[in-house]
């Protein structure tokens, strides 16, 4: 990976948790509205931005063909909708306890979550790992 990628992607991972953290606060600002609203609207807007980008780069058509194929697969349509349910779920919970005020308990989940996942990747999945990678995990 040359150096351009490096920085670019240090930008993007930068900006992700910027707008995480500004979201956050934003929430915790209109806690007047039930977490299930502001969720509804995640994924409604999330949606009419996802359709708009899909059509300004010109992949609509491939967009209704990739929908057509899940739709005759039926064991990837399942996993799809387990999965986007499971994410809803997520979101919502994450968004309840940002509005109820549980600020850092969410944030304490959502930073041990991916060492858990690591964790069970190398106990049930045997994943091999790195001097570098054990050394971030500890």
């Amino acid at each position: 990976m040359d150096n351009r990628h490096t920085k670019t992607g240090i930008i993007y991972t930068f900006s992700a948790y910027l707008l995480w953290g500004i979201i956050t606060m934003y929430w915790k600002q209109i806690d007047y509205v039930p977490a299930g609203e502001i969720l509804a609207h995640r994924i409604a807007w999330s949606a009419v931005f996802m359709l708009l980008l899909v059509i300004f780069l010109g992949k609509w058509n491939n967009f209704i063909q990739e929908c057509r194929q899940i739709m005759k697969k039926k064991k990837q349509l399942l996993g799809i909708t387990a999965a986007a349910i499971v994410i809803t779920l997520n979101w919502f919970l994450f968004i309840w306890a940002v509005v109820q005020g549980h600020i850092l308990q969410a944030s304490l989940g959502y930073y041990i979550n991916p060492l858990i996942s690591i964790l069970l990747g190398i106990i049930i999945l045997k994943e091999p790992v790195t001097k570098g990678q054990l050394l971030s995990f500890i």
